[in-house]
């Protein structure tokens, strides 16, 4: 009988849900390393420059990134969603 409950496991993922579970593995798991890594050989000046008024420095870019990922993944709301 364990057999056909391995099967059954098996017929019910599907290509999209299956694809929706690595993306959330690589945004929860790899990206962070890899931006980690990235984020390390950079001092606090360069994580704030910007190279002009209108654009943003990577440390507003982490600090989204990583509000995005607890909202969507966690279901916490922004920090300042109290501010809107």
């Amino acid at each position: 009988m364990r057999e056909f409950q391995n099967i059954i496991d098996l017929v019910e993922r599907t290509l999209e849900s299956t694809l929706l579970h690595v993306m959330k593995l690589r945004l929860l798991q790899d990206f962070p390393r890899q931006i980690n890594a990235c984020l390390d050989v950079l001092s606090e000046e360069d994580l704030w420059w910007r190279p002009n008024e209108h654009a943003n420095s990577a440390a507003n870019l982490v600090l989204h990134l990583a509000a995005s990922n607890r909202y969507y993944f966690d279901g916490s709301p922004p920090a300042n969603a109290s501010k809107c």
